[in-house]
């Protein structure tokens, strides 16, 4: 069975200005929209820390929206790094957040997380490439058993992505 996901977000009205944004007033309604248009999975955003997926008490809430309408969380987008790069973070930071983000797709069986190095969060200077490539190493350390795929979503030439993926 071919699994179709839509990107969290695009099934609720827009917060604020931003055109992709985790929708925390309508969150759970997207389960049900998704399957009513004939999607069966969706790619879940986190935009802030205050995200229902990073609190273990709210994913047995998800486990059940996902469980009743057949619509389960394919993917994690973590746009949090878009709007505040990795380069900015501290390893202390980062190993909070990935901690939960391990709880999470653990519990709901998610399978791929994507991590920005795009727009806001480009690389545009060495200083932002190599604290990049010292705490993506971190992260991936870390994550290496725990999650099966880690996608580096980026608007980096080819060669360039290799070239820190050496790193």
């Amino acid at each position: 069975m071919v699994n179709i996901s839509i990107v969290q977000g695009r099934l609720s009205k827009q917060v604020g200005s931003r055109y992709q944004y985790f929708p925390i007033n309508s969150w759970e309604n997207e389960f049900h929209l998704a399957r009513e248009i004939g999607f069966n999975s969706i790619e879940w955003i986190i935009s802030d820390l205050s995200n229902p997926i990073l609190d273990e008490n709210k994913l047995s809430l998800i486990e059940e929206l996902s469980d009743r309408s057949k619509v389960k969380v394919a993917s994690i987008s973590l746009d949090i790094l878009m709007y505040d790069p990795i380069f900015h973070q501290s390893w202390d930071d980062l190993l909070w957040f990935f901690k939960h983000i391990v709880i999470a797709t653990s519990r709901l069986g998610i399978k791929r997380i994507s991590i920005p190095v795009e727009e806001n969060s480009g690389l545009s200077n060495v200083s932002q490439v190599e604290k990049s490539v010292i705490n993506l190493k971190k992260v991936i350390n870390f994550l290496e058993d725990k999650i099966p795929r880690i996608a580096i979503e980026t608007d980096m030439s080819p060669r360039n992505i290799f070239t820190i993926l050496q790193k």
